[in-house]
């Protein structure tokens, strides 16, 4: 066989990086996304709705940037409580649950959902999610690489913070949300402060730990959420947590669970801080100058991004 001459090298070549590129563009629009948050008529102050308003916009960007669809549903805490019928009352930043396994089931049937908590903002808004998930396959020796179905970030404290959440609709996730809920009622009757005085927050560090919805102990409640606490106790764990180190999760959280897992560094998924931040910032409810840091955070978007 003779060699080839470097033209028709260079024409093979392009016509390889053609069929690859289009291969790439045809899995990118191969699957549906959902955008998802929530917006309380329970704060009212002038301040709550300016920061709504804000982070309307910015989400409703985003998903129309991307071509994602864009749910945002008024929750009043009625809305909450009668999410399953069972009758508990739970905090009102629960409905992302509920919300969440809707978006996941008829009529809606997402192949992906993003939550996103009503104070965070897309702070670059051209990272993608078809990247973030194609980048962050999981490895499992008995199924080798597939496609994670449960995409976080940890904080300084937990494996995770369930403000941000990209969820893959599987029979798994389906079934983690509802173990989560269920948990949460369980924990509802403590109000224990080591379990986040029963947070949703809780809840999924409780699942994450290796306790299922059964479990009606306190005490080995308790152990499952410590589990995937590390942080609180030790700021050397807590720095693992927050470089998502791959060790310190498997100390956490159990093979069984983890395997569907990919875990991410605040940084590049849900950062709390300007300096960094790769794709979501995520400014905390506690934050008593909540308003003027959105603000801040959103002009900074503006100028790098002209958004």
């Amino acid at each position: 066989m003779e060699p080839w001459d470097p033209i028709s090298l260079r024409l093979w070549l392009l016509l390889c990086l053609f069929v690859a590129a289009s291969c790439k563009m045809h899995l990118k629009h191969n699957f549906t996304v959902c955008i998802a948050d929530f917006h309380s008529s329970l704060e009212g102050s002038a301040d709550d709705t300016r920061i709504h308003n804000l982070v309307l916009d910015n989400h409703k960007y985003y998903a129309a940037l991307h071509q994602y669809d864009y749910y945002r549903q008024d929750i009043s805490l009625n809305n909450v409580n009668q999410a399953d019928g069972s009758g508990w009352k739970p905090h009102i930043s629960w409905s992302k649950i509920p919300l969440v396994i809707k978006l996941l089931n008829p009529p809606h049937n997402y192949d992906w959902v993003l939550w996103i908590d009503s104070d965070a903002i897309f702070y670059n808004p051209n990272a993608n999610l078809f990247d973030v998930i194609q980048q962050n396959g999981v490895f499992s020796p008995k199924r080798g690489m597939t496609i994670a179905k449960f995409i976080f970030s940890g904080d300084l404290h937990n494996a995770i913070n369930s403000g941000v959440m990209l969820i893959r609709n599987t029979k798994w996730t389906r079934s983690m949300l509802n173990e989560i809920w269920n948990i949460g009622e369980n924990i509802e009757h403590f109000h224990n402060k080591r379990l986040g005085k029963g947070g949703d927050n809780a809840a999924f560090s409780v699942f994450l730990g290796g306790c299922n919805s059964t479990e009606k102990s306190l005490e080995i409640l308790t152990k499952c959420h410590d589990a995937t606490n590390l942080g609180s106790r030790d700021h050397e764990l807590s720095k693992l947590i927050i470089q998502a180190d791959e060790q310190i999760y498997q100390q956490m959280i159990p093979d069984t669970i983890l395997d569907h897992l990919a875990p991410l560094k605040p940084s590049e998924f849900n950062a709390y801080s300007q300096e960094g931040a790769k794709f979501i910032l995520h400014i905390p409810s506690h934050k008593y100058n909540k308003l003027f840091l959105l603000e801040e955070a959103l002009l900074a978007v503006k100028s790098k991004y002209g958004v």
